[in-house]
């Protein structure tokens, strides 16, 4: 019997005991926020589009300048992607000093993603060609032909022009437009000239009516 009483008191008090401890909640015993890191290369899928493989092709030439957004070369972008060597424009990296196998920087780079840019194109071809022409800033040309393609349909998704399955190309770039192509403005003159063609006929009728014999 002694037994039996010193089990009950044993379970009692351990029922008390529980339930006035407070366990840490599931968010108090996870860990700190992972940080994100912003130079990670973008994750393919199994069976990349041409457009997933132009977003490789950005990541690896063109996110440094035009940002992991396309937010353009931003202060906030050198600091948090590059920390310590965040200053592009010293002379022993992209300074107008710099080493022969560096080279000199511009201050401003633009974004390339968002509302608004690429509209000096009027489609996916005239995008494509510049890209040819003009960049990598370092190293015009650089690319691979496929890869020029590749990163304008990237470029043209992010965009939301180019849809889903489509594989960008020269029999097919001129039909995704960039621009909005607007309404041409009315042209007034041909109904000035009707109106002004009406006063003559009206003025030759009132000569001639006023010259027939009454």
């Amino acid at each position: 019997m002694l037994i039996g009483l010193t089990l009950f008191l044993l379970l009692f008090f351990g029922v008390v005991s529980c339930s006035t401890l407070r366990l840490p909640s599931p968010s108090s015993r996870q860990g700190p926020t992972p940080t994100v890191d912003r130079l990670a290369p973008p994750v393919m899928p199994s069976k990349p589009s041409q457009a997933d493989k132009g977003a490789y092709v950005f990541y690896q030439v063109c996110m440094a300048c035009h940002g992991d957004r396309g937010q353009g070369l931003t202060d906030e972008w050198r600091e948090g992607g590059f920390g310590e060597d965040s200053n592009c424009w010293q002379s022993d990296c992209h300074g107008n000093n710099h080493p022969r196998e560096g080279f000199g920087l511009v201050k401003t780079v633009p974004p390339v993603f968002g509302p608004g840019t690429f509209t000096r194109f009027k489609n996916g071809q005239e995008l494509h060609d510049y890209l040819v022409k003009t960049m990598p800033w370092w190293n015009p040309g650089y690319l691979q032909a496929q890869e020029y393609w590749e990163v304008t349909a990237y470029l043209m998704r992010q965009r939301g022009i180019l849809p889903k399955g489509v594989e960008l190309n020269e029999g097919n770039a001129r039909v995704f437009l960039i621009r909005p192509v607007t309404a041409l403005p009315k042209d007034s003159r041909p109904m000035a000239l009707l109106f002004a063609g009406l006063l003559v006929l009206a003025a030759g009728a009132i000569v001639v009516h006023n010259k027939l014999p009454r």
